[in-house]
């Protein structure tokens, strides 16, 4: 809620990594001429220990972080890149990290 909430009042896209958490929404706003535009809303995740970091119980946090691509033309796209159990998973990739070392995966 916390970066649909900034979309609200900055009437922007926004990436934002307070929240510790993953996420992508998508918010159509209507303009005055009754045109829509649509923003992202990016919760980009974290990259710390999702334990808490003794000092939150139970925290709603998730491992990972954001990549954008921007065009020329100024569009753009966003992705999540998450990392779970030992393996951070992007787009059609996979790194683990084993005792061996990482070990790809395309």
């Amino acid at each position: 809620n916390s970066a649909r909430s900034l979309v609200e009042s900055l009437n922007s896209s926004v990436v934002i990594g307070h929240t510790h958490r993953q996420g992508i929404s998508h918010i159509t706003r209507w303009n005055g001429d009754g045109t829509p535009t649509i923003h992202l809303a990016v919760e980009a995740g974290c990259m710390c220990a999702s334990d808490g970091l003794q000092y939150a119980r139970h925290p709603d946090w998730q491992q990972g972080f954001a990549t954008a691509h921007i065009w020329p033309d100024g569009t753009h796209h966003v992705d999540l890149a998450r990392y779970r159990d030992r393996t951070l998973t992007w787009r059609d990739r996979q790194w683990r990290y084993t005792t061996r070392g990482i070990r790809s995966s395309p």
